[in-house]
């Protein structure tokens, strides 16, 4: 503390105080410049803080008395300038930068005046300020910190919620109004930077109205994407028939790439539950994927306020997005292109898996069907039958002989009714039990079912109703399989098959997904030996070709063998791997030699990097 040496000069202050004294009544709350606060905003924390103006309150007390006069006179002369952190700038009134005589005058001005707390405000547009906004919270003077004898009084508050943008100021209150305000801060939310797992909520009106789906990222480490000015986003959509699961988007060799998963309309576990109703993959899964795949574009923000590039450390490459499909997520994806394309015209790239393409792949007519139910061949491989009547693709369906459609309540398998293509001439879907449990048609054991052997066809449900294939839904109504007036209450009409399946099946949408994607490139993969699709000269794979060919899209079957042996060196050499370039398609469909070996793994993986580093590269 500064210790004044002219001593008589303190009774010649102390006496000019007293001709300052206000002569009439005055506002006790401080309205004046210099009671104004300085606020600041910490929008890591979103904590506001500001020190304790008064003019004339120089021993901090909330009051202005004669009691003032005591610091005024213990640091008379005492020469500035003076921290504003300070005591000794508190007492310097008139802030001149020293404290003499003229600092009696603002004990004289604001005696009486008095702070009993500080009221936060808040408001969306700054024009608010001072005298508007909306009340936040109350700070009472009993909270402040420090020293009043050492250093000026200080406040602060942390915003319970916040509002990003939104601007805040403070006031003094002497319980009854407000007096002069500070200036005013806006809070902006300090960017999550994340990486690996990071879990959001994202708006969608697939979701139901205000509702979120859920959605996974993983993400590298700033510094750590693929590509030195970032990394491509992939956007994965699970197969099956079912809703799929937002666990399904980790794919092993893109570790430097952006994935985003996300779990469709009314599925998902408790923690990772999307809002809404599953339609089976209808248009409301179509406006989730849509909404996903505008933010994987940096199109919109999640429920945080945050865009991908925002949230995350590493850097999205906004010009490098694309889908993995593995899949039924290939149909799903195509419709969403149709339906929603110009919404995100901007994506640049699809990688699909094992996608069916029309329903007849979908279901699938052409096999393996419900024939493989249980069975097991050598290395626990699924024993796949091939429809018998199967003659080969067409662009939008397969040939199939649908004559002798027949029903069988009562099975012997599970129970389940089956539409079936009556072969054996029992009038029921005759099948033999095996050893590893089941049953299969195969009745003689040969591994193929014959021309004389029936076959029996699976059905997507939905909603109660069996959505066979639009070709068996059409022939069960034309063949009468079902006497008049007793269809089962199960069975669609062939107008509700139609719109079924015109929002399921790809064929049907490839030529208005090419026109809203006029800059998409195509990656579609090929195993020797398929999941599911069972026919060897691979329609689903022909459809899908030609679907993107056909209608402009740069398409290319499979990655290159550089490509695969990128990931796995140990295939240098091999002679089996794929070599056609891209918008080239097979001599001979059913020579499987543009296909990959099963034993090559990384497929997923080496066709997303073949088609971005391409992209990358233009």
């Amino acid at each position: 503390m500064y210790m004044p040496s002219f001593k008589p000069l303190i009774s010649l202050s102390i006496a000019a105080f007293f001709l300052v004294l206000p002569a009439t009544s005055q506002a006790v709350v401080p309205v004046d410049a210099r009671s104004a606060t300085t606020l600041s905003i910490d929008n890591d924390t979103a904590t506001l803080s500001w020190g304790y103006y008064m003019s004339g309150d120089y021993n901090q007390d909330s009051y202005v008395t004669v009691n003032d006069l005591t610091p005024l006179g213990q640091n008379f002369l005492a020469p500035g300038p003076f921290d504003q952190a300070s005591a000794l700038s508190v007492v310097d009134g008139n802030q001149d930068g020293e404290i003499n005589v003229s600092d009696i005058t603002p004990i004289g001005q604001n005696f009486g005046a008095h702070v009993h707390n500080y009221n936060i405000y808040t408001a969306a547009d700054a024009s608010a300020w001072p005298d508007g906004g909306t009340f936040v919270f109350e700070i009472e003077f009993n909270q402040s910190t420090g020293e009043p004898a050492e250093q000026r009084r200080q406040f602060s508050h942390t915003l319970s919620e916040p509002i990003a943008g939104n601007y805040y100021w403070v006031r003094p209150d002497d319980s009854l109004q407000d007096g002069i305000a500070s200036n005013y801060v806006q809070y902006e939310e300090t960017a999550p930077n994340q990486s690996g797992r990071v879990d959001l909520r994202l708006a969608s009106d697939g979701a139901g109205t205000g509702g979120t789906l859920a959605v996974r990222i993983f993400a590298p480490d700033a510094g750590g994407e693929h590509f030195p000015d970032g990394a491509p986003v992939v956007v994965h959509v699970p197969g099956g028939t079912s809703s799929g699961s937002i666990r399904t988007g980790h794919e092993a060799g893109l570790e430097d790439y952006i994935e985003i998963s996300f779990s469709m309309p009314g599925s998902g576990a408790v923690d990772e539950h999307s809002d809404g109703v599953f339609d089976d993959r209808g248009p409301l899964c179509h406006a989730a994927l849509r909404d996903v795949l505008r933010y994987a574009l940096g199109q919109t923000a999640d429920t945080d306020g945050w865009t991908l590039d925002q949230r995350l450390a590493a850097t999205p490459l906004y010009d490098n997005v694309g889908v993995l499909a593995g899949s039924n997520g290939g149909p799903l994806s195509v419709v969403t292109f149709a339906r929603h394309g110009t919404e995100f015209s901007e994506l640049a790239w699809y990688v699909g898996f094992e996608n069916p393409t029309c329903g007849q792949c979908v279901m699938p007519d052409a096999g393996p069907g419900d024939n493989e139910v249980g069975l097991l061949g050598p290395e626990h491989q699924i024993t796949r039958f091939i429809n018998p009547t199967y003659t080969g693709p067409q662009l939008t369906s397969l040939i199939l002989d649908y004559s002798g459609l027949a029903y069988d309540e009562y099975p012997p398998d599970d129970g389940t009714e089956m539409i079936y293509l009556e072969r054996g001439g029992l009038a029921r879907f005759d099948t033999v039990a095996i050893a590893t449990g089941g049953f299969t048609s195969d009745l003689n054991g040969n591994g193929v079912i014959d021309a004389t052997e029936d076959w029996g066809f699976g059905f997507w449900l939905s909603d109660g109703l069996r959505y066979y294939s639009q070709p068996v839904i059409e022939a069960i109504w034309d063949q009468e399989v079902f006497p008049s007036s007793s269809e089962p209450a199960w069975l669609p009409t062939v107008a509700q098959a139609e719109d079924f399946w015109y929002e399921r099946d790809a064929t049907l949408n490839y030529a208005a997904a090419a026109a809203n994607l006029s800059q998409l490139k195509a990656i579609q993969l090929a195993r020797v030996v398929d999941h599911v699709q069972a026919a060897p000269d691979k329609p689903h794979v022909y459809q899908a070709y030609h679907g993107w060919h056909g209608n402009g899209v740069w398409v290319k079957l499979n990655p290159a063998a550089d490509s695969l042996i990128a990931f796995e060196p140990v295939l240098a050499g091999r002679t089996d791997l794929p070599s056609l370039p891209a918008n080239t398609e097979p001599a001979d469909w059913s020579v499987l030699d543009y296909c990959v070996p099963n034993d090559v793994g990384h497929l997923s993986a080496a066709g997303v990097v073949e088609i971005t580093e391409l992209i990358h590269a233009e």
